[in-house]
C-alpha cells in the first residue's frame, strides 16, 4: 500500500481511514481491503492516493467492475482523461449495461477532444435511452463543438424537457438561442440557470453509493439521503437520514426531509413526530412546516394545511413555495383575489417559479381579466416542458375569453399537438373537445 497524508482529514475521518488502510496492510492480496480503502480515499477527495489504491485493487482482481469504473471516476477528477477513459472502457466490457459509465466514458471522451468518439458514445445513450437528459445534453455539447448548432439546439431542448431542473442545460440552450439571434427565448433560460445554478439530474448508480457511504458525518448522510430520494429510492434515502439522525441526534435538516419522506410512504404518523421533533429543535422551520402543510393538503386536510402555510410564511415571508400553495388552496375555495395575490408573491420572490406564474394566469382569467392572465402566460411560452400543453391551453382560454379568435385557436392547436407528442392523452382529449367546440372567424 501506498503511504497516505492524512494530515488534512478531521480526526475522527482521520482515525477511520488509518483503520481501513492497517487492514489492507494485513490482507496485501485481498482486493475487497484494497477497494474499501481506495472508496474511502476517494469519499474524502483524496484522488492522488485513491488513485495509487484503486490501480493495486485492480491488479489483484482484474475482473472486478466496481474497481475499474471507480477508478475510471477518480482519474476524471485529476482530468486524466485518456486514462479515465481507457479504465471507463474496460469497466464496459465487464458490465456493458451500466449506464453511469457510459454517460462518464462519453464525458471523457469530449474533455479528452475525441470528438467523433464522443459523439458516437452519446449518440448510442440517446437511442438506447431517449429520455437521459445528460446523454442529450452531453451530445448537445458535442455537437456544438463540431460546429452543428442545430442538432446542438434539439439535442439541448430535449435535456431540458426530460429534465428541467437541469440548470447547465438551460445555460447550454440560453447561449445556443442567443447566437441564434433570439434573446427573449434565451433570457427565459438564463433566469432558469440563475434559479438553479449547476444542477444536474441524478442518476441512479449504486457503485457510486458504495462510496458516499464512506462519508459519516451527519451532513454527508443527509446529502447522501437526498441524492438517493432525486433517483426514487425513498426507502433507501429515509435510511439515511436515520443514520444521520444516529451519529447527529440534533440534525435538525433530517427530521425536516423526514417529513416529506415518510408522506410519500404514506406514514403520517412518522411525519408528524418528525415535524414535531424538527419544531423543538429550531430547525428550518419554515421548511418543516411547509413539508407538514404539502402532506396535509394531499390528506384534504385543507384548513389545517392552509394554517400551516401561513406559519412557514411567518417565519418566511418570502417563501414562494408556501405562497403558491396557499394560494391554491385559496382558489379551490373561491378566493380568488386573494389567492391571485399570494402568487404574485410567490413569482415576486422567485420570478422563474413557472407553475405559480400558470396558476396566476388561470385565476386572472377566473377573475375575468382575460388580457392580463394572457401577459402571464405569454411569457411561459419560450420553455418547452411536459406543462408547454398547459400553458397553451390556459392561453388559449385567456385569449378566447378576450375575445382574440385568431389566437385562441392557434395556441389550442399548439397545445394538442404538444399534448399528443408528449402523450398526455387525457388532456389532448380535453383540448380536442375544446377546439372543436370554439368558434371559428
Amino acid at each position: 500500500m501506498p503511504r497516505l497524508a492524512l494530515d488534512v482529514l478531521p480526526p475522527a475521518v482521520r482515525q477511520r481511514i488509518e483503520r481501513i488502510y492497517e487492514d489492507a496492510e494485513a490482507h496485501p492480496q485481498d482486493a475487497s481491503a484494497a477497494g474499501r480503502l481506495a472508496m474511502a480515499l476517494h469519499a474524502h477527495e483524496q484522488y492522488q492516493s485513491a488513485d495509487a489504491v484503486y490501480q493495486r485493487a485492480r491488479q489483484l482482481d482484474p475482473a472486478s467492475f466496481a474497481w475499474a469504473y471507480l477508478h475510471g471516476l477518480v482519474q476524471t477528477r485529476l482530468a486524466q482523461w485518456r486514462a479515465a477513459a481507457t479504465s471507463l472502457r474496460r469497466a464496459l466490457v465487464i458490465d456493458p449495461g451500466y449506464v453511469p459509465a457510459r454517460v462518464a466514458l462519453a464525458d471523457a471522451l469530449l474533455q479528452d477532444a475525441e470528438l467523433d468518439a464522443a459523439r458516437r458514445e452519446y449518440a448510442a445513450l440517446v437511442q438506447d435511452y431517449p429520455k437521459l437528459a445528460l446523454a442529450h445534453y452531453g451530445y448537445g455539447r458535442t455537437t456544438a463543438v463540431l460546429g452543428d448548432s442545430a442538432a446542438a439546439l434539439e439535442h439541448y431542448r430535449a435535456a431540458v424537457k426530460w429534465a428541467p431542473q437541469f440548470g447547465m442545460a438551460h445555460y447550454a440552450l440560453a447561449l445556443t438561442y442567443r447566437a441564434a439571434g433570439l434573446p427573449d427565448r434565451a433570457a427565459t433560460h438564463l433566469d432558469a440557470y440563475r434559479r438553479l445554478g449547476a444542477r444536474r439530474p441524478a442518476l441512479a448508480d449504486p457503485a457510486r453509493e458504495r462510496v458516499h457511504a464512506y462519508r459519516s458525518t451527519a451532513r454527508d448522510l443527509i446529502d447522501a439521503g437526498a441524492r438517493l430520494e432525486e433517483q426514487g429510492l425513498v426507502d433507501e434515502s429515509i435510511g439515511r437520514h436515520l443514520e444521520a439522525l444516529e451519529a447527529d441526534p440534533v440534525a435538525a435538516q433530517a427530521h425536516v426531509n423526514l417529513i416529506s419522506l415518510y408522506g410519500r410512504r404514506g406514514q403520517m404518523d412518522a411525519a408528524q413526530r418528525h415535524y414535531e421533533a424538527a419544531l423543538t429543535l429550531q430547525a428550518d422551520r419554515a421548511g418543516a412546516h411547509y413539508n407538514w402543510g404539502v402532506l396535509l393538503a394531499r390528506e384534504r386536510r385543507v384548513d389545517e394545511a392552509a394554517e400551516v402555510f401561513r406559519r412557514a410564511l411567518n417565519v418566511s415571508p418570502f417563501h414562494p413555495q408556501a405562497h403558491n400553495n396557499l394560494a391554491t388552496l385559496l382558489a379551490a375555495e373561491g378566493k380568488l383575489a386573494d389567492a391571485a395575490t399570494h402568487y404574485r408573491q410567490a413569482i415576486a420572490n422567485d420570478p422563474g417559479y413557472r407553475v405559480a406564474r400558470l396558476n396566476l394566469g388561470r385565476v386572472l382569467i377566473a377573475l375575468g381579466r382575460p388580457r392580463e392572465a394572457a401577459e402571464q402566460l405569454e411569457r411561459l411560452v419560450a420553455l418547452e416542458d411536459n406543462d408547454t400543453p398547459r400553458v397553451k391551453h390556459a392561453l388559449a382560454t385567456a385569449w378566447l375569453a378576450a375575445g382574440d379568435l385568431s389566437k385562441a385557436r392557434k395556441y389550442c392547436e399548439q397545445a394538442l399537438q404538444a399534448a399528443r407528442r408528449l402523450g398526455q392523452t387525457e388532456l389532448a382529449a380535453k383540448i380536442e373537445q375544446d377546439l372543436e367546440r370554439m368558434p371559428r372567424q
